[in-house]
């Protein structure tokens, strides 16, 4: 468990709302990634590497989103949108 460092940062205003969208590679279960932001109101999973037996899902609180893994590194594009 620990806390993700992103790559390909991506910036977007959207109105009253804020996007991120970064790369990350998870390292084990419960690694979590802070995109800059105080409330993560929706998180967005693209997997860019094979993922069908790693990734298990990831949830979002305030404005830290928490990842779950089975096992394996799998690397996913995340899009954080929210505020703050």
């Amino acid at each position: 468990m620990g806390e993700l460092t992103g790559s390909s940062r991506i910036d977007a205003d959207l109105g009253n709302q804020r996007a991120v969208t970064e790369t990350v590679t998870i390292t084990g279960d419960g690694d979590t990634w802070r995109p800059g932001m105080g409330q993560i109101d929706q998180v967005l999973i693209t997997p860019t590497t094979a993922v069908a037996t790693e990734f298990v899902g990831a949830t979002r609180s305030g404005g830290t989103v928490t990842f779950a893994v089975e096992s394996g590194t799998p690397t996913l594009q995340v899009t954080a949108i929210g505020c703050g």
